[in-house]
Formats: C-alpha cells, structure tokens, sequence
C-alpha cells in the first residue's frame, strides 16, 4: 500500500494524520524498521553463540557472558523494545479494520492467536521430537539440555506477544479514552516494581513487570498509530533524553547497564531505550523513506515482515542444526572471542542468514492467517458462534502462555516441548483451529470453557 505523506517543517517525509473512518495506513518506515529489528535479533543470537570443548564432547555457550565490552554493545543490540512499540503500531491497526468490519474483541484475539499459535505448535512438536530422538542416539544428556535450553530462551518473545495482543482491543480502547493517563499509570507500575524488587532483593517481583513493560510499550505503539509526528526539535528530545536518563541511572546502579540483563525481568530502562529507539527512527525517517525506493530493499522488507514470526520461531532451531553438521563434519571450532573466531563471524552469518531464509519460506504457510477469514456483521456464523466469545479466546490464550512458560522453565528436557506441544493443541482445539472452514453446522462442547463453540 501506498504511502500518504505530507512535507514536514524540517523537509522529512511524514505520513498524513489518518482521518476519523480511515483505518490506520501501512506504512514503509515502520515495516523497514521491524525488518531491521528482526535482522538484529536473529544475527546477535548468532554471533553470540559459542561452541567449547567439554567433557561431554562440546558446550554450547554465550561467547560474550561477563565481557567487559558487552553492556555498551548491548544498547545497540537489544532492539526488542523498538519492535514492540512497532508490533503495538501494527496491532492497533489491524483491530481497528477488524472493528470496521463489524468484528468483536473475541473475534479478533482468536485470528490474533491463530496467527502465533499455529506456527509455534509446529515448531515446538519438532523440536520435542528432535531432541527425544537425540537423546535415543545418544547424545549426551549435558550437551542435549544445552542445545533445548538455548532453543528454549528466545521463546520468551511469544509468550509476551501472545498475551499483549490479546489486550489490544481493551488497551487501545483506553488509548482512545485517556492515552497519557494510560502511559502514566503503566510507567508508574514498572517503577513501582522495580523499587520493590530492588529494596527487597526478590527477583521474582520482577517478573510483574513482563506484562508492564511490554504493555507499555504496545501502548508507546499506538502513539505512533495515531498518524502525529512531532517537529524535528521534539524527536532529537525523544532521542536524547531517555537515553541520558538510562545511562545516569545505570552509573547510579538503578538498573544494569547490560540491556540483557535488563531484559529478564524486563527493568524500566527498557523503556527508555524503546523512546531513544523510536526518537532515532523518526529523526531518520527521510533516509529510511528513500531506502525504500530500491526495490531490493523494499523487496526484503516484505519477505521479512511478511515471514517475521516464522524467521523468530526458528532461527534458533536452524542454528542448532547447523553447529549439528559442523560437528559430524568435523569442521574445527575456533575457541569464543579469539582472532580465529572473530575472522570467521561474518561466513558464520551469511550461512546463518542463507539456512534461515528457505526454512522462512517453505515454513511460512503456518503463520499465514486463514483463507476463511469469518464473515463481519452483527448476525454472522463468526459472531454467533460461541468459539469466537471472549471467554474462550482467553482460555485458549492462557493456554498458550502456559506451553510457553513451560518451556522456558523446563526447555532443557524434550518432555517438556511435547507437552507444550499438547497444551498449545489444546488451546487451538478450544478456538476451533481444526474446524473445517465454512462449517456452520458442525458441534463441539468445551465444558470447562464454554458452550457449544458452534450453535
């Protein structure tokens, strides 16, 4: 879709305020820039992971734990807040065209759901199986619960995901009431915990803010949806105020410097490093415009946007395969951080990128939304049916965080992916994934979650 743009003060290229009836318009920057976020995570996972002679054969480490240069690269790395406040631009979008055709919130948090469930049940039953039929040939339980825990750690990403889009339709409608009220009150939660995990030393506080910090960030997202864009002047104080306010508190130890160690559980100075993020994009937006204009670059930003999820899911699963084959070959491992391994980093990621890209292609048809979308209107089978009500897209959705949440406590052991693997089916079972399309006549009772799902 086309940009609307209008010329800016400062002579950038900012797309029209939306107008009231007008859904939310696509627009290239953001989709370049997720693209570019997405490229980030994917090659930092990949550079950063070591390999390391051991008593079972080999370890899989992280080559940069406990280095000294590693906190500063890290507010370059860690770009997952900027893609949230994006997901937020994209999630606040897509409901508001559902709204328009006469879609409810059940409606839309079950296709949400659909649209990250489906490919993450693929991924987690190959993985189970792949690591049960490992364990049978052998390999050693050391190194085999390396290799699940790594594939394990960035699922984190979708449990999140899961449960901040299923709180788009109830968000944005208090973005639209009170959108700085809404912003103050998460803010002044996350600081809220962060104090209470600090003056108690109790990890676990932290973890409330799982759901605050990324909240907050969908929300900053809507911000951006609205279509406003602030003179240059206001976006070079977006920039360099929040990053000022994290480095000052990271030199007065409120928070760690180190942007992954932030991350888990995610601390305030995430969001600071999300509004410099932003601020540096809008700053950049005439540039990024122009990229666009080559159709190589737009073309990649399609094949990534389009591929996201199923590029995330999977990367790290490729990326076992590949040290897997480097292994049985008996490809030598140049020891983490030496000149050898440093030299071999750049070959090391074009085969990444070359192995990850087929794997997106062929995979993405899991993660495409389904041809028989339901029909909109007041009195239609999508809106009567009882498998679209909000009750049981919210189970289903509890249910798919608790697959996540297992297996990122217990992701080490391949039991864990195939009960995962169960607990997301049945999530998609209490949505109705496998009910053939069109069906209206078709019957199926959940007594823990509802009604009849079609009646």
């Amino acid at each position: 879709m086309t940009n609307h743009v209008t010329i800016g003060r400062s002579g950038g290229l900012v797309p029209k305020p939306r107008q009231a009836g007008i859904g939310v318009p696509r627009d290239g920057v953001v989709d370049l820039a997720r693209a570019a976020c997405l490229a980030v995570v994917v090659l930092f996972h990949g550079i950063m992971m070591g390999v390391t002679p051991a008593a079972a054969g080999w370890s899989v480490t992280n080559a940069f734990d406990g280095q000294w240069f590693f906190p500063v690269l890290s507010l370059f790395l860690q770009v997952m807040p900027l893609f949230f406040i994006l997901g937020g631009f994209s999630s606040f979008g897509a409901w508001q065209r559902r709204q328009a055709a006469g879609v409810g919130a059940g409606v839309f948090v079950r296709e949400r759901l659909l649209r990250l469930a489906k490919p993450a049940i693929v991924v987690f039953g190959t993985v189970g199986l792949g690591l049960a039929a490992l364990a049978v040939a052998g390999l050693p339980a050391d190194l085999l619960g390396q290799i699940g825990f790594r594939i394990s750690q960035p699922m984190w990403f979708l449990a999140v995901y899961i449960g901040c889009s299923a709180m788009v339709p109830l968000m944005s409608g208090w973005h639209r009431r009170n959108p700085w009220a809404t912003v103050s009150v998460l803010a002044l939660a996350i600081l809220g915990v962060d104090a209470l995990r600090q003056g108690t030393g109790v990890e676990a506080i932290g973890l409330a803010n799982l759901a605050f910090v990324w909240l907050l960030m969908q929300q900053i997202g809507f911000f951006v949806a609205d279509g406003k864009r602030p003179e240059r002047g206001i976006l070079w104080l977006v920039f360099l105020v929040p990053l000022a306010v994290l480095l000052i508190g990271a030199g007065n130890g409120w928070w760690p410097l180190d942007m992954l160690l932030s991350l888990n559980p995610p601390r305030f100075s995430l969001i600071l490093l999300g509004l410099a993020q932003l601020g540096l994009m809008e700053l950049l937006r005439p540039q990024l415009a122009a990229l666009l204009l080559h159709r190589k670059v737009k073309a990649v930003s399609g094949f990534a946007n389009a591929k996201s999820l199923t590029v995330y899911l999977w990367h790290a699963s490729v990326m076992s395969v590949l040290l897997g084959i480097l292994l049985v070959l008996g490809v030598p491992m140049p020891e983490p951080l030496s000149p050898l391994w440093w030299a071999t980093r750049p070959l090391w990621l074009l085969v990444l990128l070359a192995a990850v890209v087929p794997v997106a292609a062929v995979l993405h048809r899991f993660e495409k939304p389904s041809a028989a979308r339901p029909a909109a209107g007041p009195n239609s089978p999508a809106q009567l049916a009882g498998v679209l009500s909000t009750r049981n897209s919210v189970a289903a959705t509890g249910l798919a965080i608790a697959a996540v949440v297992l297996v990122l406590a217990l992701g080490a052991s391949p039991l864990s992916w195939l009960a995962a693997t169960l607990l997301l089916a049945v999530g998609l079972t209490v949505v109705g994934a496998w009910q053939p399309p069109g069906n209206t006549a078709l019957r199926l009772r959940v007594p823990l979650f509802g009604k009849a799902i079609l009646r």
